[in-house]
């Protein structure tokens, strides 16, 4: 088949249409049910399968067209999943009880060319039921409770080795070869006790066995995303609330671990949540999108060092193209919907396109242009999808009027290029002009010149340690302002707290001087001996340094004095060394 289809299920039924440039409705598959719950593609997209009230249907692609192969009379079903060659299908569906009676076999496994059931199980949860494969089918893995337990070959009568170490609440298998498939598995700690991550090579699976082990405390559960050669995973740990009080949200963070036994904390530039991760398909960089809005997106290599910085803007979502060389950063959901498109070969921003309201984007498996779409239940009006090309350049709209949209699929594979991959096609205009990017004024301010800028500190893109090309961005001022505030407020608490004599009175109550103290050296005061310059000679320059951050300790402590906080003797004992402190200054030629 030249081109790849769009798969799509909408309240009306399951139909293929031809991708870009045609957009023709296949005639098979063409299901007219209003009970179509779940579709998928194999992982190579020649078998294609849906369900409807009665059964999964199954069809296959010659190359040209899609033809029938075999009917499972499944009619509950809600989930699917191809094993990844396709020669086998998975099917869940809810778990019942009936009469207070054991629940029946909701998950159940099928060969595709003949529709013959070869296991069943049962599978409480929705949220993990799906069964881990290796990338040549020899292995398949399930969690069970809080055991790992791994077949080989579809031998269900025995399990071939079992993760049983500790409680384990998420797994991972690696997207490889069952000879060097690798298991990530979570395990949450107890009350006051850290979780841990462990990373098994199959099959061993003792804790002293673990290729690569990560502690953290702050990990209620977690997310696991591998590259696609298998040999790194990231781990994305989650709380559902914040304890100490920073954010009304919960935390984040994100852990790296490889074969090769390396672990390290990927480190983020901006306080926030974590939104979105993603790895290049070519498996040796990956991008994470955090920060409290606008958001920054950050590149980093298998290092977890910062390569290349997107700068912020208001946005959730990464997509990488299938070939690694485009990626899509967006904002949806609460957020516009503004899409930045970026060649990742010269980390240039090629064009941004305005789709508000989109629920999702996919990407041609031939990486010359991808669809965005609007479906229900997430938004029930406005439903359709838009054809963009890699370009940027907005190509087909399809604007959704029988009934509601409710899913969109590409067909995955290899297919040869089309007239896409080599210029950029002219654009289409939206059937809706988009809305109006002017801020809303009243009308006292109008044909007023307004000194209010909303985009004061976002960051431009640039590499890590690299100004921007117009100098420090105003969010790096901003922090230089008020550090320097802090600074001069620290020193102007120095001058202003009273120097005291070795028995920790003033001196005007012990009969010295207060001139001498505060003028040891030239008639300078003490404020502007904490800004003159320090001399040339590095043993002194230390010495100053250090006595300098005596004499503030000493104020403070002075300043605990006056708000009556009682001292302890050591800290008295401090505040008697101020005047020596100040004659050593002053012999230092400040």
């Amino acid at each position: 088949m030249a081109v790849p289809d769009i798969a799509i299920r909408s309240s009306s039924g399951v139909q293929l249409v031809e991708g870009p440039e045609s957009y023709k409705e296949r005639r098979v598959p063409r299901d007219a049910s209003n009970t179509c719950r779940a579709m998928a593609f194999s992982h190579k997209g020649n078998f294609f399968a849906w369900t409807n009230a009665t059964s999964v249907e199954i069809v296959r692609s010659d190359g040209k067209e899609w033809k029938p192969i075999t009917s499972i009379p499944r009619g509950k079903t809600l989930e699917l999943q191809f094993s990844p060659t396709g020669k086998y299908l998975v099917c869940w569906e809810l778990y019942n009880t009936a009469n207070g009676e054991e629940g029946t076999q909701n998950m159940t496994l099928y060969n595709v060319e003949t529709g013959a059931l070869i296991h069943s199980f049962s599978q409480l949860k929705q949220s993990s039921w799906q069964p881990a494969w290796s990338l040549d089918e020899k292995l398949f893995g399930r969690l069970i409770n809080t055991e790992v337990v791994i077949y080989e070959n579809l031998d269900f009568s025995k399990p071939a080795a079992v993760v049983n170490c500790s409680k384990v609440a998420a797994y991972s298998m690696s997207p490889s070869p069952s000879q060097r498939s690798y298991i990530a598995c979570y395990m949450p700690g107890s009350a006051g006790q850290p979780s841990f991550q462990k990373l098994f090579q199959y099959p061993k699976f003792e804790m002293s066995q673990a290729v690569a082990s990560k502690t953290f405390f702050q990990g209620e559960s977690v997310q696991f995303y591998w590259n696609d050669r298998g040999t790194s995973v990231l781990s994305m740990t989650s709380t559902e609330s914040d304890k100490t009080g920073t954010t009304y949200y919960g935390r984040q963070s994100l852990h790296y671990a490889n074969t090769k036994g390396d672990t390290s904390m990927v480190q983020l530039g901006k306080e926030g949540p974590i939104y979105d991760v993603a790895w290049s398909p070519k498996g040796l960089e990956f991008c994470v999108v955090y920060g409290v809005m606008p958001a920054k997106a950050t590149l980093y290599n298998l290092k977890c060092d910062a390569i290349y910085e997107f700068g912020t803007a208001p946005r959730n979502s990464i997509y990488y193209s299938p070939n690694g060389n485009r990626l899509l950063l967006g904002g949806f959901g609460n957020l516009p919907g503004r899409l930045e498109v970026w060649d990742m070969e010269t980390k240039k921003q090629v064009a941004t396109c305005d789709a508000p309201n989109t629920t999702g984007i996919i990407w041609d498996p031939r990486s010359e242009s991808f669809l965005s779409f609007t479906t229900a239940p997430r938004l029930r009006t406005d439903n359709g999808y838009k054809v963009w090309h890699s370009s940027g350049a907005l190509i087909h709209e399809h604007e959704w009027k029988t009934g509601e949209l409710l899913e969109l699929q590409w067909q995955p594979g290899t297919f040869p290029a089309s007239a896409l991959a080599n210029k950029k096609p002219k654009a289409i205009a939206p059937s809706k002009p988009p809305l109006s990017k002017k801020a809303y004024r009243p009308p006292m301010a109008q044909g007023v010149e307004s000194s209010f800028k909303v985009h004061d500190e976002d960051e431009k893109p640039h590499m890590p340690g690299q100004m921007n090309s117009d100098g420090p961005s105003k969010a790096a001022l901003k922090q230089k302002k008020k550090r320097d505030a802090r600074k001069a407020k620290k020193a102007e608490q120095v001058v202003s707290a009273p120097p005291t004599a070795g028995n920790g009175t003033p001196p005007e109550a012990d009969g010295s001087d207060d001139d001498s103290i505060k003028r040891p050296s030239g008639g300078r005061t003490y404020e502007q001996r904490m800004r003159a310059p320090v001399t040339n000679d590095p043993d002194k320059d230390k010495k100053i340094k250090n006595i300098i951050k005596k004499l503030e300790a000493i104020a403070k402590l002075k300043s605990d004095i006056a708000s009556g906080k009682t001292l302890d003797l050591n800290q008295t004992a401090k505040i008697a060394k101020e005047n020596d402190l100040l004659k050593e200054l002053g012999e230092l030629n400040l």
